[in-house]
């Protein structure tokens, strides 16, 4: 008998490529950028370094590498008009691109470090942005604990 035996992989290649295949997925990166809009926005307005931190992202982060730019600043940009007409509904909006992600806890904590990342972005860590952290957080129903 040999010293070294074959070990079966701990997850099939097929698994992981079944779970990563969310991370592809338009519905994540759409909930990724709600989740920031509602972060970024709850001080009142977007600064400039805000919407550069979120395209920093899309850039250097591997979760968001696989998509364009141009589709984050599109979504971006979509969530920008609809704060810009009605916070409330806006809100509302961007909550209903969170929730389905809910099912989803590894991404959904990727998610939420995302739009965390959007309060120190202006300089100013507002009290309003950590209340809307938890909101994302009570959305994608991460607790804390």
């Amino acid at each position: 008998m040999s010293l070294v035996s074959y070990r079966k992989p701990l997850l099939s290649e097929k698994f992981i490529r079944e779970e990563m295949e969310i991370y592809r997925t338009s519905q994540f990166m759409e909930a990724v950028v709600a989740a920031y809009a509602i972060v970024a926005h709850a001080d009142g307005e977007v600064a400039p370094s805000e919407r550069r931190r979120l395209m920093s992202l899309a850039r250097h982060e591997p979760l968001l590498a696989s998509f364009s730019r141009r589709d984050v600043a599109e979504e971006l940009a979509i969530h920008e008009a609809n704060y810009e007409l009605d916070n409330e509904v806006a809100g509302e909006m961007a909550v209903e691109k969170l929730a389905p992600l809910h099912e989803f806890p590894r991404e959904a904590r990727a998610i939420v470090e995302a739009a965390k990342s959007a309060i120190p972005a202006d300089g100013i860590a507002h009290p309003a942005e950590f209340r809307a952290l938890a909101k994302v957080k009570l959305v994608l129903r991460l607790h804390e604990g």
